[in-house]
């Protein structure tokens, strides 16, 4: 499996082996997908919600998340089979309906006795999306609403028995990227996880910056072994961090630090490992795609008017 970076130059790079079954089970996926309507179904589920009285309720975001679930494996499929031009489309949406599934439920933080909350680990890897493509107005709304929804959660769960330690707390990836998002975007906090931020992050929490490659290939690889050993379905009695495909094949959390070195003008770096290279080289070069899908506009409008908080 070869991924073409460029027509032009002939270069080519391999996604990283432990992927393989990934890009199998995501064909496989959309064959059902498609014997089954899934699309129209999640497209339909939220048109009714759309043309429902009152204002846009909870159900809609789960709409939102099915239908970057879906795209999700689109974009899987087209860059496991290295077409870049395929790739576009279905990656831009899949971000986009994460990030404002993401931006419906972080509006309104729990208070008190609130039993809904966003889900630890996913959340905040819906909504770096933006950032990987350079969408740097929806990044930097997307950061603080992440960080405000981070430290109302603290608030809330404030108490001992409360498990955030194995949560939100945890002080793997949800940390790594609050951190980081407070320094990129100079955004004060007080979130602070239960645990520590593991070694695996807190070496690239610090040299993130550097430009020397050597520290920067140095802190990268252990971010990458984490998110590689922690890339599988959660069970019963184990929750891991990458639970869905898409987090799996794009490893958002490492590819923000690309997104936001290119940003500030860094060197660029190379990770030295595909899980990072092979999909930063294809966002890289992301060509145009169709704007966004009519629904996904409607979608946000629909929110703007009925929540005036809506960002």
């Amino acid at each position: 499996m070869i991924f073409r970076l460029s027509h032009d130059t002939g270069e080519a790079m391999k996604p990283d082996k432990s992927l393989r079954n990934v890009f199998k089970e995501s064909e496989r996926w959309l064959v059902n997908a498609a014997v089954e309507g899934r699309l129209d179904y999640y497209m339909g589920m939220l048109r009714q919600g759309l043309v429902g009285s009152g204002r846009l309720s909870s159900p809609a975001r789960s709409d939102l998340d099915l239908l970057g679930h879906y795209h999700g494996h689109r974009a899987i499929d087209a860059f496991g089979k290295g077409d870049l031009l395929a790739l576009a489309q279905p990656l831009r949406w899949a971000i986009a309906y994460r990030s404002l599934g993401f931006r419906f439920g972080a509006m309104n933080p729990p208070k008190g006795n609130d039993v809904v909350q966003l889900h630890e680990f996913v959340t905040s890897l819906k909504a770096i999306g933006p950032a990987l493509l350079g969408e740097w107005d929806e990044a930097a709304g997307n950061a603080a609403l992440l960080l405000a929804y981070a430290e109302a959660e603290q608030q809330r769960n404030a108490f001992p028995g409360s498990e955030r330690h194995k949560r939100w707390g945890k002080g793997t990836h949800d940390a790594f990227v609050i951190a980081l998002l407070a320094q990129a975007f100079d955004l004060g906090t007080t979130y602070t996880p239960e645990n520590p931020l593991i070694e695996a992050y807190q070496g690239l929490l610090v040299h993130w910056r550097t430009t020397d490659l050597a520290t920067f290939q140095q802190a990268m690889a252990p971010a990458v072994a984490f998110h590689l050993a922690r890339g599988r379905y959660s069970t019963d009695k184990v929750e891991y961090e990458f639970n869905s495909p898409f987090d799996r094949v794009f490893p958002a959390e490492l590819l923000l630090v690309q997104a936001l070195r290119q940003r500030d003008g860094l060197p660029a770096f190379a990770s030295g490992h595909a899980l990072v290279d092979a999909p930063w080289a294809a966002i890289s070069q992301l060509p145009d795609a169709d704007q966004p899908p009519p629904l996904l506009a409607q979608t946000l409008a629909r929110l703007q008017a009925d929540y005036p908080q809506f960002r």
